[in-house]
Formats: structure tokens, sequence, C-alpha cells
């Protein structure tokens, strides 16, 4: 008997490339404006190390500076990088932060790539020791600061003013990687929700009288007339691109870039990327270079 082929999982892009944008009264499709915040995790992250160093790393913006690539560079001890190479280190960074072992970090590429890529747990636990040994406040000055707090403290604060309380619960390292999460994850939250869902909700129902589309972690979704399409992504990364204290009453100020992707689905393929956003001529010259209709 022929075995029978192994049903293959549905990648995200093409999963999200079926949720199309909304019709315009004449029947032409409208486009996706998908406004992200870069990095904004590892930005909060570094603001609650409070360093100089990790201060001014945490505000450059990504056209200079793009932290997964340089971060990368550094775990793979390389000048440049492949797609692989910088996806590990991503991943690698994010197992870091939230003070992840080599044997978990294994089985989260594993999972992410349905078994295609292997990486051994020692060879992920190198990667982990590398990038902290590189950043080493998160290890020397982040992490006892957060199990501080868990210890003696027993309920944490955000720079928004939203809480964790973990009093009552069992101290162990389950407990100390939540915590390590929640500052950056937490915040990250609430700063999309005050300063993008809020506002952009707004401008929505004033102008379309719909709501946003969506907000997904650090993204928000919006689906517009093409010719309309900069009026929002200027309003929204105006609103969103804000100066804000992290942590609060340190006194350091965080101000986090957010940049445009335009697509004709959410998992658009040949979407139109700005991490600049630039004035309204060049924003729609790219479009039409790209092969985007403008009507």
């Amino acid at each position: 008997m022929t075995p029978k082929p192994k049903p293959q999982k549905p990648q995200l892009s093409s999963i999200r490339e079926t949720f199309l944008p909304d019709l315009n009264p004449d029947g032409s499709p409208q486009v996706f404006v998908r406004c992200d915040m870069s990095q904004i995790e590892d930005r909060i992250g570094k603001m609650y190390c409070a360093t100089p160093r990790m201060i001014e790393l945490a505000n450059r913006h990504p056209t200079i500076y793009d932290a997964h690539t340089e971060n990368a560079k550094a775990i793979f001890k390389k000048s440049t990088i492949d797609k692989q190479e910088r996806y590990l280190g991503k991943k690698a960074v994010h197992a870091s932060w939230r003070g992840m072992r080599g044997d978990k970090l294994s089985e989260s590429v594993s999972k992410d790539t349905d078994g295609k890529l292997f990486v051994p747990a020692g060879k992920c636990q190198d990667m982990i020791d590398i990038f902290l040994d590189t950043n080493w406040e998160i290890r020397d000055i982040y992490m006892p600061w957060v199990r501080k707090q868990v210890r003696e403290v027993g309920i944490l604060y955000n720079s928004f003013g939203r809480r964790l309380d973990v009093q009552g619960r069992r101290v162990d390292d389950d407990l100390y990687r939540a915590a390590y999460s929640f500052y950056p994850q937490a915040d990250c939250a609430d700063w999309c929700n005050q300063f993008g869902f809020l506002p952009g909700s707004v401008y929505m129902q004033a102008r379309y009288n719909k709501p946003l589309t969506a907000q997904v972690h650090d993204e928000v979704i919006a689906s517009v007339p093409i010719m309309e399409s900069w009026d929002f992504a200027r309003f929204i990364t105006d609103a969103l691109e804000q100066t804000k204290e992290i942590p609060r009453r340190s006194g350091n100020y965080l101000k986090v870039p957010a940049g445009i992707t335009i697509g004709r689905s959410w998992g658009d393929l040949k979407s139109v990327e700005f991490k600049l956003l630039p004035g309204r001529d060049g924003y729609f010259e790219q479009l039409k270079s790209a092969g985007f209709e403008l009507y």
C-alpha cells in the first residue's frame, strides 16, 4: 500500500494572503495600510537596562541600525549574514530576554519551521551565551532587577501602570521567565493600544464610519482607498511615534519608529515597505513603480 503523503502545514504568509481589504463604492479594491513598531520589545527591554549604551541603542532608527541583523552578526561572528542566520539570531535574542535555555530554543526553532530546521540544544545555548556576553546589561542588570521585584515587591508595574500580581505564586524559573517577559510585552501592548489603536479607531470612524481592520501585537492595520492611504499612514505614524518615559520615573525617554507596509492583502508578497514614510509624491511614485494601480 502506498502511504498517503503527509499534509503540508499551511504557511502563515499564505494564510494571510486570503485576508483582503474592503472594496470601494465603485467595486475597486482598497489597500491594507499596516503600521508596525520597529523592534519595540527589544527597544523597551534595553530601556529597562538603563545604561547609556542601551538607551542610545534603543533610540536608533532602523534606517541606520537593524538590531536583529547586528545581533545575528555578533552571535555568528560574521560580518554578513543570510536570512536564516538573521532568523536564528532573532530567535536567540528573544530567548535570551526571557531566560530561556538552549533546549527550549531548539524546540522552538523546530516547531516554527515544522521540523525543517534543527539546531542542537548545545548550539542554541552557545547562541544565547554569546548574545548575553555581548549585551551583559540584560544578564547583570535587567534580570537581577526583575527577580528582586518578584521576591521583594510581589507586584510588577510597567511604564503605563499595568500590573502583574505575583503574590502567592510559587517562585521558580517559570515565574521569573514570565516576569522577564512582562515589562517589554506589556509596554508594547499598552503603547500600541494607547498610541495606535485608540487614535486609529477614532480616525477610521470619523472618516469612514468603520473600525480599524485589526491590531496584532505591535501592528495596527486599516483598509483604506489607495489614494487616501498616505493620509492614514502619516496620521498613524505620527500617533505611534510618541516619546515616552521608560521605565516610569526613570528620566529616560524612548521614541519608537513606526514603519508602513502597503499591500493588496494582509500577506501580499509584493507589498511595499517604508521604514521612513516619504512625502506624498514620493510615496505614490514608489507604489506606482511597484505595480499598484492608482485610482
